[in-house]
């Protein structure tokens, strides 16, 4: 039976246990976007007659539906995960992308000076315009805004972080608070290869289900990064409470946090009617140190986040290290967020970050992490979702296994 949930009056004291139990009710799905051929994504040029001069792409993509399944650690072969993605194209989206400059605050009704897309370079964009169509018959979907950062990865390639806030929920998802992280690669204007973790807050488990039919039939993977992808659930270690300092002369605070990860199989359809996801946590496999930096004080819905001092780490079941990777949120928003039942409100957390120094099986390693997840100050309570993606030619992380 789903959960019910209780309304807090505001003041009431509410303790860690039970504050954790109400972040934790969200329901997660991954998404694989590809190019929808009968309708490739087109790149405007800022000078007309010189193709290549995109500052501006009309993107057009076919999203699929994505099983990923990891399979527990071992000393000799460390971390392995497989994924599954559908011929079937369970939703239609487009959008409008334009290039920023790094110093640019976008935001709705702001016109961004015309900035040339520079594959070398890390440089900004922003969405608008967003509509994401789910094939239900029922006319599910979301309207979206977003904002990220494109890193430069292999040739002309770039990897993709993005951060999006669901400005408008229809037929199925009508009401749900949400957001959307996007875990991207891109040879623009054309070819993209996004995974999206959803998370929306579903206190009474309306999007959950308790078991999926099968991916049939698949689409050879088309993922041109040959990437592995790693979906990891965070709580807070209950060990290491929460610790809140001050940033000397800002108001910013630096949040010192250690979780525990576990790992996550993810799992969605969408169908006449149908729109359920299935997420079954695993084995505590690492933990993650890091401190988010931003003004929990801050009295606008939306703050800017970043962090420092990030490192996963991870284990096998006997408890020997098979690797550590450095990853921090080069960029995030923190949305301050009520809910009836919490006594104050908390903050939906969504960032991305590419890849740093990494040892053990995580050497070396080319990629984007993003996260979506919830974290309540008062009392300190954490419910996490970090999704690793992992460019992987050599097969270090790719399992054959389903």
């Amino acid at each position: 039976m789903a959960n019910q949930p209780v309304t807090k009056p505001p003041g009431t004291s509410q303790s860690r246990e039970e504050v954790q139990q109400i972040l934790e009710q969200a329901t997660y799905f991954i998404i694989f976007s590809v190019p929808d051929p009968q309708s490739l994504s087109q790149g405007i040029p800022m000078i007309p007659f010189i193709p290549a001069s995109v500052y501006k792409i009309n993107i057009v993509e076919a999203p699929r539906r994505l099983q990923v399944s990891v399979h527990p650690p071992t000393a000799e072969c460390g971390i392995r995960t497989s994924k599954r993605i559908s011929q079937r194209q369970i939703a239609n989206q487009t959008l409008e992308m334009e290039v920023t400059p790094n110093n640019y605050q976008s935001g709705p009704g702001r016109t961004s000076p015309p900035t040339l897309l520079l594959p070398f370079l890390s440089q900004r964009f922003w969405m608008f315009n967003g509509h994401f169509d789910f094939l239900d018959g029922l006319g599910t979907g979301f309207r979206a805004i977003a904002g990220g950062r494109f890193f430069p990865a292999s040739s002309l390639s770039l990897w993709i972080g993005g951060i999006a806030e669901i400005i408008e929920g229809l037929g199925q998802l009508s009401g749900f608070i949400g957001n959307l992280a996007i875990d991207g690669l891109t040879t623009p204007p054309s070819t993209f290869a996004n995974a999206f973790l959803f998370r929306f807050v579903d206190l009474t488990g309306k999007l959950q289900a308790d078991a999926l039919p099968p991916v049939k039939p698949e689409l050879p993977d088309p993922d041109y990064s040959d990437s592995a992808l790693i979906p990891l659930m965070a709580e807070l270690h209950p060990d290491y409470p929460i610790q809140v300092e001050p940033v000397p002369n800002q108001t910013k605070k630096r949040i010192r946090l250690v979780e525990r990860l576990r790992l996550a199989d993810t799992d969605f359809d969408v169908g006449p009617g149908c729109l359920k996801s299935k997420t079954v946590l695993g084995p505590v496999v690492g933990e993650r140190q890091t401190t988010l930096v931003f003004d929990p004080d801050d009295p606008n819905e939306t703050i800017p986040l970043f962090s420092t001092d990030s490192e996963f780490r991870f284990f096998a079941d006997d408890g020997k290290s098979i690797g550590a990777l450095k990853a921090d949120l080069f960029e995030g928003r923190a949305f301050r967020t009520s809910l009836p039942e919490l006594a104050q409100p908390f903050f939906r957390i969504v960032g991305f970050g590419p890849y740093g120094q990494g040892t053990g099986q995580f050497k070396s390693l080319d990629g984007m992490l993003v996260m979506n997840g919830a974290l309540s100050l008062t009392p300190g309570a954490l419910s996490s979702m970090y999704l690793l993606r992992i460019s992987d030619p050599l097969g270090r992380f790719r399992s054959q296994q389903p």
